[in-house]
């Protein structure tokens, strides 16, 4: 488990072509194993934001992966940001740009279980989840809550996408931080 200070940044070299930077207020649990030939990395991202470098192609039997509360991003050779936020109601707004290559964006049931709700983003494209707690549980979001995806209005809001809609949108470089629009 990393938990990252106030006005500190910390970049860890997975191995030669792997690095995450976590930005200031980010906190994660990371677990990796194996070799260049069958490597597992499972980042899960608690809150803040990181910036993934996977600088060649994953081997077909290794996986990387970053989950947040209810969603889960997989690559095999790529870079891209991923920024969990959680307000004072306890909802997470989950955000993923991809710089380059290609993340598939799993949503997540409030089971824990994978779903058929799936978003894939290229160079120049994010997503945004919003993820609720259940009303009837009084759990926190993480433990079951609903995950959505969501599209920026354009006016500091966003809606819902609906069942069928396209949840990508081109990247709003002025939200990422400058420690890590610096680094990318």
């Amino acid at each position: 488990t990393l938990t990252v200070g106030d006005e500190s940044t910390i970049r860890i070299s997975l191995d030669d072509d792997k690095y995450i930077l976590l930005d200031s207020g980010t906190i994660l649990e990371l677990n990796a194993s194996g070799t260049a030939a069958d490597s597992r990395t499972a980042i899960d991202l608690k809150q803040g934001s990181i910036l993934n470098e996977i600088t060649n192609p994953l081997s077909e039997r290794s996986s990387y992966e970053v989950a947040t509360p209810k969603a889960t991003m997989a690559v095999r050779g790529t870079s891209f940001i991923v920024s969990v936020e959680e307000d004072e109601n306890g909802v997470y707004m989950i955000n993923e740009n991809t710089l380059q290559g290609k993340v598939e964006i799993e949503l997540i049931d409030n089971n824990g279980r994978r779903t058929d709700k799936k978003a894939f983003t290229t160079a120049g494209g994010g997503v945004m989840i919003c993820t609720e707690p259940d009303e009837n549980s009084g759990n926190p979001a993480e433990i079951d809550g609903t995950s959505k995806f969501v599209i920026p209005n354009g006016k500091g809001g966003f809606y819902i996408a609906e069942n069928g809609e396209d949840p990508t949108f081109d990247i709003n470089y002025d939200s990422i931080s400058s420690a890590i629009k610096n680094t990318a």
